[in-house]
């Protein structure tokens, strides 16, 4: 949990002004548990700065883990400040796992808007940036401990002198996290009966599991929670070559990919750093019968974390594909044998697109887990990019734990 405590003091022999304001200067305590404030047993802090910001968005002091151990209170992983003007109003916020770059010591607009990426660990590790929003404000009594967020038992343990006082309790400053995670948890083979065929069979052997069109940079926080529906805000940023961690061109495209090595291509895509947008898959489905499908059990695939991509300012949505090779042997109605084989198809789904519960917006939001299954029902695309009006999937995506929302997606 972040929660905060200010201490203020004051020296009766200082001259008082008319009217007369609070003096004194005061102390802040942060603790941080992440557990609870993730709530997802993937979350790792790394490093955490605790920032505070006057009413125009001016910066006062921050805080961080190594440097700022704190001795009022019980609480892991705490960061204290000292010597904060009383009579003003705070904002707090808090940045975890930012790169060595980051620099909270700007204003609040500046700081907020600052450009991230991904630090290369976090694409499977989980140390991805977090942060909260502008939300959490206090303003300070002098000759007061005020505690923010903590739990009353908490605030009755803590170990000050003199008046003190609970603000905001049970309502820590909360973290949010600046990515989704992409899970592909289930594939299932299930190509249907069919009225041009009498029996058949279908094999699908998967080799890789890609996300393509990977945001490449987030802002560093959102303060004024413009998404509504679920009130960790957006930290969306697709200025600039937005897509470059993961745009795919064609091999018969006009783009020059000679001179875009880091970019997966059509060629490029098996040697690309799979650690960050390529699971590698060793899965053979076989289904024996029209209409009995064979799935490749409970055990999750693959686990991607990418950045925000949504609404009017994307371009290129962010797309999760399988690759593998298809086969099918089938009898028509006829008599006739049939065959069909494909060397190199894949079957794409668009993150988090169509299918959403009213109120919720389409596309990859940030601090929001999607769960997928898919069931291919097809011999796929030649091409992720390009829709193939001979493909069949149903794919069902379900958004759990990090947010709540639901979405249940048919591809034909």
């Amino acid at each position: 949990m972040i929660a905060c405590a200010f201490v203020a003091c004051s020296n009766d022999d200082d001259p008082t002004p008319e009217p007369t304001p609070e003096v004194g200067t005061g102390t802040l305590i942060a603790g941080l548990d992440s557990k609870a404030l993730t709530k997802a047993n993937s979350s790792e802090i790394t490093s955490l700065i605790v920032a505070l910001y006057r009413a125009d968005g001016s910066f006062v002091q921050s805080a961080t883990l190594a440097d700022n151990q704190p001795t009022e209170i019980e609480a892991d992983n705490d960061v204290k400040f000292t010597g904060l003007p009383v009579d003003v109003e705070y904002t707090i916020v808090a940045f975890a796992n930012m790169p060595t770059t980051f620099n909270a010591a700007q204003s609040l607009s500046t700081v907020v808007a600052t450009p991230i990426q991904l630090p290369s660990g976090a694409y499977s590790t989980g140390g991805y940036p977090m942060s909260s929003q502008g939300i959490d404000k206090v303003t300070l009594k002098a000759n007061t401990t005020t505690f923010y967020g903590y739990t009353q038992a908490e605030f009755d343990a803590a170990t000050t002198e003199g008046t003190k006082e609970l603000v905001a309790a049970n309502s820590p400053v909360k973290l949010y996290r600046n990515v989704a995670k992409v899970n592909l948890n289930k594939v299932t083979l299930n190509v249907p009966t069919n009225e041009k065929f009498t029996s058949g069979k279908a094999e699908v052997t998967l080799d890789a599991a890609i996300i393509l069109n990977a945001a490449n940079t987030s802002l560093a926080a959102d303060v004024k929670g413009a998404y509504s529906t679920n009130n960790w805000g957006s930290v969306q940023n697709l200025t600039g070559n937005a897509f470059d961690a993961g745009t795919w061109f064609k091999k018969d495209g006009t783009t020059a990919f000679a001179v875009k090595p880091d970019y997966i291509t059509s060629e490029s895509a098996v040697t690309y750093t799979e650690a960050n947008y390529i699971a590698t898959l060793t899965n053979t489905l076989n289904q024996a019968a029209l209409g009995t499908g064979v799935n490749t059990g409970n055990d999750q695939l693959a686990s991607f974390y990418v950045f925000e991509n949504h609404g009017e300012a994307s371009t290129s949505k962010t797309i999760l594909t399988l690759r593998g090779t298809y086969k099918f042997d089938a009898i028509t109605t006829n008599g006739a044998p049939y065959a069909e084989a494909r060397t190199e198809a894949y079957w794409p789904l668009q993150v988090g697109i169509t299918g959403l519960t009213d109120g919720v917006k389409d596309g990859v939001h940030r601090n929001v887990q999607y769960d997928i299954t898919i069931t291919i029902t097809g011999n796929g695309n030649l091409d992720p990019t390009t829709p193939d009006v001979e493909s069949n999937m149903f794919v069902k995506t379900e958004v759990v734990e990090w947010g709540h929302i639901s979405q249940d997606v048919p591809i034909e």
